[in-house]
């Protein structure tokens, strides 16, 4: 039974990403979107609190969902990567980023 859940996780996920994904009201942020028991879980940074609402309103509206947790955070940039070259060969070259979510909305 557990892997008709895990189905039907996904299957919801799949669903909330389209419905973002057609919303003219969202911008183009990467959303980390999971569902775990009908529960879908919001991460990722997005340009105002207003994209944010909205996110978590087309979010909910989708048949099955039981609830909605944010975890989005607002800001201009979708997350801190700091990059630097500290003069060796091009095979030195250091990139750190954050974490990455699970599952992103592009």
């Amino acid at each position: 039974m557990e892997i008709e859940g895990e189905v039907r996780n996904a299957a919801l996920a799949g669903r909330i990403r389209m419905a973002l994904g057609t919303n003219q009201f969202i911008g183009g942020s990467p959303i980390g979107v999971t569902v775990h028991d009908g529960i879908v879980y919001l991460r990722g940074r997005v340009g105002t609190p207003e994209e944010g609402t909205e996110i978590q309103r087309v979010a909910g509206t989708v048949p099955g969902i039981k609830g909605v947790v944010s975890e989005l955070t607002y800001g201009s940039f979708a997350g801190t990567v700091d990059a630097y070259y500290d003069g060796g060969p091009a095979s030195d070259h250091r990139i750190q980023s954050g974490p990455e979510t699970e599952s992103t909305l592009m």
